[in-house]
């Protein structure tokens, strides 16, 4: 019997199983590559719309009630944000009240204290008057020195009124 001996090469099998190696390392490098960028793009997505309801709040702490977020999605995401609109309107709005009953409130107590002003300056105008009038109707003697100092009260009264009228009008303008 004999031996029948057939040679191959294993270098073909070799080769292939090299190209195969390499496209195999290109394959799954360029996947992680795309898998990178896709997380990149997707953590951007989430995190863009997070960082600007932080930048928001920190204006909102600092004062600044007319932060206003634009909604860009349609997840939960977008309704977070549009609950943070909401509320910045509705501070804005508390925000505007509440000046506005400030200033009616100062606006209240100048009302008082001008009536309160105005009313101390009457009592004396109000007294030099009937004094007057007695005098008059009594024909006293002393109706010259009565007329005299009554005239006078009531001359610096209503000058101590012009003068608080002036004061307001200042204030007012």
């Amino acid at each position: 019997l004999g031996v029948f001996v057939i040679a191959l090469s294993n270098m073909g099998i070799e080769r292939t199983i090299a190209d195969l190696r390499r496209a195999f390392i290109t394959l799954a490098l360029i996947c992680t590559i795309l898998a990178v960028l896709v997380a990149y793009f997707l953590a951007l997505r989430i995190t863009q719309p997070i960082q600007a309801l932080v930048d928001g709040a920190v204006a909102i702490a600092g004062g600044d009630y007319k932060q206003e977020i634009p909604v860009t999605t349609h997840d939960e995401i977008a309704m977070l944000v549009s609950s943070f609109n909401f509320m910045a309107r509705e501070l804005r709005e508390n925000q505007e009240k509440l000046i506005a009953a400030i200033r009616l409130a100062e606006w209240q107590e100048v009302a008082r204290r001008i009536a309160h002003e105005i009313k101390n300056p009457l009592t004396p105008i109000a007294l030099s008057i009937q004094s007057l009038q007695r005098s008059y109707d009594a024909k006293e003697e002393d109706l010259d020195e009565v007329f005299k100092e009554s005239t006078q009260t009531i001359l610096e009264e209503v000058d101590h009124l012009r003068k608080i009228v002036n004061e307001f009008s200042e204030f007012a303008r």
